[in-house]
């Protein structure tokens, strides 16, 4: 019987050595379970993170304007008319552009495939050197400043359409008489000029539906200067420069807004302003100005929004959704003070990612301009 009982006993044990050993194993495999659950739970949010990084990315390219028109080689090199020309002087939707031919005095309308779709006798009025222009809204007709020879040299600004005709829409009298910076209203029914004269400088809006113009600003000489003005893309404000010859800095500037719809103006900022021309957003809420050591960003109430330090930088320009900025970052040489190189760089206004859409060592990007929503042309 004993033998017996000591085996029953001893089976016993075995079977719970047994037992115990499962459920040791079933723990240590509900361990790794639980571990693996984890690393996957941390992968995943790991993943996700990377996602969302990159997608502050801006989706952005730059792209050759040559490369997409290639047609528009042939004029550039027959002609020594640049794709630079073009883009600096192009329509809003890039379709066209101008060229002024010195020697026959005439100055041509072009489209992207290199065509001259139209032409001005400028030396048969006795008009010479086209200079400070705006285009439409609708592309068809073209603001320009151009010297006038019967007028003593003054600078009258001239309307040019599409049709072929030219008609002198804001006059000037004598050498000192300058109609310069034009700008479009959105809607393409009126626009902003200033008029500099022997007496100072005055800011002006021309109704071209009723024919009348409105003084928005007057500075005397000697007293300061205002100009630079800029119409809103979706109201009937005006943006524009102002200063006082009182003020100790150079760059110490006012920016000021006229409701033409109110018929008053407001002074929103003060202080240093490097911008030649501020630049406001698609929608209206945000003017982009260089303060010096920063490019801001303000309201319409004059509140710093945003600061970016993007160092020598210049021509920074909105996309036409108004996500990002493009502007050219400058390399200089720290000896001879002369640019190496110029890059396209494009920022993500919300997340503040800065890229460099040109990185090709010892390129210089002389002139850009916004395509589309995703891609810049140079």
């Amino acid at each position: 019987v004993l033998p017996i009982f000591k085996l029953a006993q001893a089976f016993k044990l075995y079977t719970y050595h047994v037992k115990y050993k499962e459920i040791i194993k079933m723990r240590e495999n509900r361990m790794i379970i639980l571990i693996m659950i984890i690393l996957m739970i941390f992968a995943l949010s790991f993943q996700s993170s990377a996602q969302s990084k990159k997608g502050t990315e801006p989706q952005v390219k730059a792209v050759r304007f040559l490369k997409l028109y290639p047609s528009l080689a042939k004029l550039t090199s027959s002609t020594g008319f640049s794709s630079r020309w073009f883009l600096n002087n192009a329509s809003p939707k890039l379709d066209k552009s101008y060229s002024y031919d010195r020697h026959e005095g005439i100055l041509y309308f072009i489209n992207r495939k290199g065509q001259k779709i139209q032409a001005f006798d400028l030396k048969s009025l006795g008009l010479y050197g086209p200079g400070h222009s705006a285009w439409s809204p609708d592309g068809n007709m073209l603001l320009c400043s151009i010297f006038n020879r019967n007028k003593g040299g003054a600078s009258p600004l001239y309307l040019l359409k599409i049709d072929g005709t030219i008609k002198e829409i804001v006059s000037a009298e004598g050498a000192r008489q300058q109609i310069l910076q034009p700008s479009w209203s959105y809607d393409g029914k009126m626009f902003v000029y200033l008029k500099s004269i022997r007496s100072g400088s005055e800011i002006w809006v021309k109704n071209l539906r009723l024919g009348k113009d409105i003084l928005v600003e007057r500075v005397q000489i000697g007293r300061g200067s205002c100009g630079n003005p800029v119409w809103f893309n979706q109201h009937q404000r005006i943006l524009y420069k102002k200063a006082e010859s009182n003020r100790p800095k150079r760059f110490h500037k006012e920016l000021w807004i006229y409701d033409l719809e109110n018929k008053n103006k407001k002074r929103i900022y003060e202080g240093i302003i490097t911008t030649i021309f501020p630049i406001i957003s698609p929608n209206d809420s945000l003017i982009g100005i260089d303060t010096g050591k920063y490019f801001s960003l303000i309201d319409v109430n004059g509140n710093i929004v945003k600061k970016f330090d993007w160092g020598d930088s210049i021509k920074p320009s909105w996309s036409p959704n108004g996500l990002y900025m493009a502007y050219l970052r400058c390399r200089v040489n720290p000896v001879t003070e002369i640019s190496i190189e110029q890059h396209i760089h494009v920022i993500n206004i919300n997340t503040g990612f800065d890229r460099d859409l040109t990185p090709v060592p010892g390129l210089e990007v002389d002139e850009f301009r916004w395509l589309n929503d995703n891609t810049v042309v140079y």
